[in-house]
């Protein structure tokens, strides 16, 4: 986060999202919606299916697969929403690289023993990645969405090094 207008204005889009009879009931559940919503340019209810987030999540809060336009983007998010405008000046916490590596090693290697190590949404998504793989010129992109500081660029170079070798490189002529 930049300063507190930033701040501020955030947290009354995400409180925006809020919708308590259907179980968004507080910011970190609204959090992801309104980004995956932005982001993407998908529905806010598109963006609610994508949330993965809880327990047995392997580090995974969102995966969206886009096939519009005939794309077949994989998009996987992790999110970090903080309460108070003194917690954005933590950053983005670096542990979760580990977890997506592990995710990915498991996804890419067709490890059907994930469904034991994922909860039954992350599961369906799973599932879903498999089958856009198995299309024409798919891609993953990951995104680390906060409104903190941005990871520590020693970090944010690791991530790019570890995940570099789920990148999809295009078949050439």
């Amino acid at each position: 986060m930049a300063n507190l207008l930033d701040w501020n204005t955030l947290e009354h889009k995400v409180k925006a999202y809020i919708d308590v009879e259907n179980g968004i009931d507080t910011e970190q559940k609204a959090f992801p919606i309104l980004m995956v919503a932005s982001l993407l340019n998908v529905s806010d209810e598109e963006a609610e299916d994508s949330i993965t987030d809880g327990s047995k999540d392997r580090g995974v809060d969102a995966i969206f697969i886009d096939d519009r336009d005939g794309r077949n983007a994989i998009h996987v998010f992790q999110f970090k929403y903080v309460n108070t405008y003194e917690n954005t000046k933590k950053n983005f916490p670096s542990g979760e690289i580990d977890k997506l590596v592990s995710f990915f090693d498991d996804v890419l290697d067709l490890n059907k023993s994930l469904e034991q190590s994922c909860n039954p949404i992350l599961w369906n998504k799973v599932k879903e990645i498999w089958a856009a793989l198995d299309k024409k010129n798919p891609s993953i992109e990951v995104h680390f969405c906060g409104n903190t500081n941005i990871m520590e660029p020693g970090e944010m170079a690791r991530a790019d090094a570890a995940l570099c070798k789920f990148k999809y490189f295009p078949d050439y002529p």
